[in-house]
This record gives structure tokens, C-alpha cells and sequence, in this order.
């Protein structure tokens, strides 16, 4: 085996330290995500004015937000005659804020599940690059917790 370059032991050098930044990244992405579609669902109401329902997350809110007040508009500044027509104009509205409020929970538990997936695939990388500082410490070519333990088991290999 070819001896490593400066750059290439600077590199290995640094491994460790990254390995405890993408960890804690990692669980916080998955923990951040899951915690962001658990409040997604305790605060969906299926009844409720989803204009009402903007919490910290405006950006993603705002399109569905804009969508329906454009026709939420229309539904409440026309003048209904009669009782049926006003009794349809009430379920219209209460269906509008149901599918509204239901798009609204769509997006937020995407992005939800998007971050949680991103902590889980960094989690992923973090396992697999400690299998492999391992196996280069017990090889000798970069410090790690292993190192003594390796050497040790080396030299009783031999």
C-alpha cells in the first residue's frame, strides 16, 4: 500500500470531528422533521379557516392561503337568495375549508417527511463512514478510539 499524502492524512485527520457535526445534524434533521408533521396534524381542523391556521411557517401557508381566499371571497360577498341557497353556500364553505385545510397538511407533512428523510439518509452516511474510520484505524492509518484496540488485536495476529 502506497503511503498517504499530506493532504490525504488532513483529511483523514478531520474525519472524526465531522463524523460527531453530521451525527448531531442527523438526529436533529430526523427529529426536527418528525416534530414539524406532528404539529402539522394536531393542528389541522377539518372545519376550520385555513387563512387562520398560518402558524411560524408563512412560506408554506402563504400559496394555499392565497389560493383560497380568492374564491372564499367570492362565496361569502355574493348575496344568497333563500334558505337552501344559503344552506348550500354554508357547506360550500365548509367544504372549501376542508380541502383547503387538507392541501395545507399535505404540504406540511411533505416538507416534514422530506427533512426526516434527509436526517435519516445523513444518519446513513455517519454509520457506514464509522465502518470504515474503523477498519482504517485498526489499519493504523488514522487515529481513532480503535487505535489501541486495534494495534492490540494486530499484534496478536501476528
Amino acid at each position: 500500500m502506497q503511503p498517504l499524502s499530506d493532504r490525504q492524512q488532513a483529511l483523514l485527520a478531520a474525519l472524526p470531528r465531522q463524523q460527531r457535526i453530521a451525527r448531531v445534524t442527523g438526529i436533529l434533521c430526523s427529529l426536527v422533521g418528525v416534530l414539524y408533521i406532528v404539529w402539522a396534524v394536531l393542528r389541522f381542523d377539518p372545519l376550520g379557516d385555513p387563512t387562520e391556521a398560518i402558524g411560524f411557517d408563512a412560506v408554506v401557508t402563504a400559496p394555499v392561503a392565497t389560493l383560497y381566499l380568492k374564491y372564499r371571497d367570492y362565496v361569502e360577498t355574493r348575496e344568497w337568495e333563500g334558505s337552501q341557497a344559503r344552506a348550500l353556500a354554508g357547506s360550500l364553505r365548509r367544504g372549501m375549508n376542508f380541502s383547503a385545510g387538507l392541501l395545507l397538511l399535505a404540504f406540511r407533512v411533505i416538507l416534514g417527511l422530506i427533512v426526516t428523510l434527509l436526517g435519516f439518509a445523513t444518519m446513513t452516511v455517519v454509520i457506514e463512514r464509522g465502518r470504515l474510520l474503523r477498519i482504517l484505524a485498526a489499519q493504523g492509518l488514522v487515529p481513532g478510539d480503535d487505535a489501541p484496540a486495534a494495534a492490540a488485536l494486530s499484534t496478536r495476529s501476528e
